[in-house]
């Protein structure tokens, strides 16, 4: 546990506050300009591009197959 404080006070200038990373959500939620959005990518209260890691295949596969380790599957159970 000590090791955890340790890291949160090293990291505290990057990270944002509640409000600031409740932001964008609120206004999902809330903003007439996002009533048509759907699946998209949303930082700071705009639609954005997700990182590369973020939509590499290779990640989501191996993403999928921890998930379901975890969930003690070898397979999709559906």
């Amino acid at each position: 546990k000590s090791w955890m404080r340790l890291f949160m006070a090293l990291t505290r200038p990057l990270q944002r506050s509640v409000p600031e990373g409740a932001s964008t959500l609120i206004w999902a939620a809330t903003s007439p300009e996002a009533n048509d959005l759907c699946g998209d990518y949303l930082k700071d209260s705009k639609i954005s591009a997700p990182s590369s890691r973020a939509q590499s295949r290779e990640c989501a596969q191996r993403l999928w197959e921890h998930s379901l380790n975890v969930c003690g599957y070898t397979e999709c159970p559906i």
